[in-house]
């Protein structure tokens, strides 16, 4: 496997890409560029502890999108997690006036929507998902 598309860990090799959408707890448009900005710079911490590589970002005012990549053993839920409550928590701190529009302490909704995308014998090549967050705000 001469592919440099693949990461290796130790004892493997893997190509796992996940395209992530959160959606603003009420679907409120109160996602603005400095929210964004806030919220991409909160995500990016994560690749330390996660070894999170982020591909695309992008995002409208009720919901962003991000699509990923991690290692195997990462468990994906409690990521996802760490994430909504990390940028919550730094939203809601920088930006006081979101807790008045969303009426309590919680920044996302409660579900979020995760694929694996995949790049072998595939309809949906993550080439495609990364044209398709690139031009949700068009």
């Amino acid at each position: 496997m001469k592919n440099n598309n693949y990461n290796k860990t130790q004892h493997s090799v893997y190509k796992l890409t996940y395209h992530l959408v959160l959606v603003v707890k009420y679907r409120k448009q109160i996602i603005t560029d400095d929210i964004a900005d806030t919220i991409k710079i909160t995500i990016e911490r994560f690749n330390k502890n996660y070894n999170l590589d982020i591909i695309e970002y992008n995002y409208e005012k009720d919901h962003l999108h991000l699509l990923f990549s991690i290692q195997p053993d990462a468990n994906i839920q409690k990521i996802v997690n760490a994430m909504k409550a990390a940028t919550s928590r730094i939203v809601r701190k920088k930006y006081p006036e979101v807790k008045k529009i969303l009426y309590d302490n919680a920044f996302w909704s409660r579900g979020y929507f995760i694929a694996t995308i995949g790049d072998i014998n595939t309809n949906v090549s993550t080439e495609i998902i990364k044209q398709y967050i690139k031009n949700q705000s068009k």
